[in-house]
């Protein structure tokens, strides 16, 4: 548990949540670790609560720093800003997406409760480690961008990827936690001032640094590979501004070298671009340039047992046709044999067959039907004699 001076007292109680003490907290936000008196359990809870632009007052409640209309137009519209992330973000459920539970208002400002995750954080796994290696990297990256892909569908961006917001689980799963698009809202809204938590240096795109910047998948997927360059490299590239003129960001296919798979660093390199134009434009394309698991199409069980009746079907039909024909040769027609007057047609003589898909039927000419009422007949005849 850490201490923070604006914090809300332990012990108190949001409707049937007691907070216990606080997980983290940054510029946007305080972080609780909370318990549901209701299913005993533990949750986090996080409070909107951006210092740049809030105080709190009388020990709980939430307000604008100042009483000006635009101070209080503008905590008003981050407060809804933060709900409504919330209110999207609760319709996600996937492994490696922060699940969240339910949202309310009270004391002036809002909460969000979500899982309470046993783990520790990717920057908390580094400053012990160092470095991951491939193996490691990719088994945390792939998972992660599978959770972002679905987010990313629905119009949201995470907007502040780092390693303090990677949990990594007891088990070793990783899950992608406190999304800052509510924190690009407002900080774009008040540009007198910056909510400047939202930029971590290292690992936000140039993009994120002025307010009528380009976003997209692109500014996700740069801090993912500012993520995966740190975790191969052991420290942080280089933050965006410093990369404008003299760029001192050492490329990773050939720095790294002897870290990982030239696919892999030369498409960390890639999501480093500078310029947002030329980073890959999804997570799709970006994951496709290093991961052979991208491009492998699963085929839906019921897909795969449809095609395979389908085989054992014509597989049969083959079987039973190619039979037909063998006993057809062991046993010649007899009304075609030596010595009647009808005779057996030759290569230039034979029926033609019916090519698949035509709509023409086989023409039969009429010494063929002679043939095959005789051996109706003679087949009748066999009939009755056996009654």
């Amino acid at each position: 548990m850490t201490e923070h001076l604006n914090a809300l007292p332990d012990a108190t109680l949001l409707h049937e949540f007691e907070l216990l003490g606080v997980l983290g907290s940054g510029g946007f936000g305080i972080t609780y670790l909370g318990q549901d008196r209701y299913l005993e359990k533990k949750v986090a809870i996080k409070e909107y609560m951006p210092m740049d632009i809030a105080i709190r007052q009388q020990g709980i409640t939430v307000r604008a720093k100042t009483t000006l209309q635009e101070d209080t137009e503008n905590f008003d519209w981050g407060l809804k800003a933060f709900l409504q992330e919330a209110r999207i973000l609760a319709q996600f459920q996937h492994p490696n997406i922060i699940q969240i539970h339910r949202f309310f208002e009270a004391n002036g400002t809002a909460y969000i409760v979500m899982d309470y995750v046993e783990g520790e954080t990717l920057h908390t796994r580094l400053e012990h480690q160092g470095k991951l290696s491939e193996t490691e990297l990719t088994d945390m990256l792939l998972p992660l961008i599978e959770g972002l892909k679905k987010v990313h569908e629905a119009g949201i961006l995470h907007r502040d990827i780092k390693p303090a917001n990677i949990i990594i689980r007891t088990d070793g799963s990783p899950l992608l936690i406190d999304f800052g698009a509510a924190r690009q809202k407002i900080n774009n809204r008040t540009k007198s001032q910056p909510i400047t938590a939202l930029i971590t240096p290292g690992y936000a795109p140039m993009e994120q640094y002025h307010s009528s910047g380009h976003l997209g998948a692109w500014s996700d997927i740069y801090a993912l590979s500012a993520v995966s360059y740190h975790c191969l490299s052991g420290s942080p590239p280089p933050e965006a501004p410093a990369r404008i003129k003299r760029d001192p960001y050492k490329l990773a296919h050939k720095y790294l070298k002897t870290q990982a798979s030239d696919k892999l660093l030369k498409a960390v390199d890639w999501g480093m671009s500078v310029d947002e134009e030329k980073r890959p434009q999804s997570l799709q394309e970006w994951e496709a340039a290093f991961s052979s698991k991208s491009s492998a199409v699963k085929m839906p069980y019921p897909l795969i047992a449809s095609i395979a009746g389908g085989l054992m079907v014509v597989s049969g039909l083959v079987y039973t046709g190619y039979y037909l024909y063998q006993q057809d040769q062991k046993n010649p027609d007899p009304v075609l044999a030596e010595g009647d007057s009808q005779t057996q047609p030759d290569d230039n003589n034979t029926i033609p067959q019916p090519i698949i898909g035509d709509n023409q039927t086989s023409p039969i000419d009429n010494s063929t039907e002679e043939v095959l009422n005789e051996r109706n007949t003679n087949a009748q005849g066999c009939n009755m004699s056996r009654e």
